[in-house]
């Protein structure tokens, strides 16, 4: 299912994307293809809702940062201040 919707987010040729948690599923094959589609997508400047627990993708990609908790907005802006945040509170 995560390939069928990622497939279709791609092909759609959509300026916004929403990834949720998209490095996370799949096999590697995927996972490999799923990151050159984000990485082309994010330097041709396109929108990308990114939803991810791995602290190293949300570093390397997000210039801007929400930490939601029981679904509701707790902070947004600056990447590190947001992760900061998260791992307090999961700590």
């Amino acid at each position: 299912v995560a390939r069928l919707g990622f497939s279709i987010a791609v092909n759609a040729g959509a300026d916004i994307m929403f990834l949720d948690e998209i490095f996370a599923v799949g096999d590697m094959r995927f996972q490999e293809k799923a990151v050159k589609v984000f990485e082309s997508s994010w330097i041709a400047g396109k929108t990308v809702i990114l939803v991810s627990h791995s602290m190293d993708v949300i570093r390397q990609y997000c210039n801007r940062c929400a930490f939601m908790k029981n679904g509701s907005l707790v902070f947004y802006g600056d990447t590190q201040t947001a992760i900061d945040m998260y791992i307090a509170d999961n700590h």
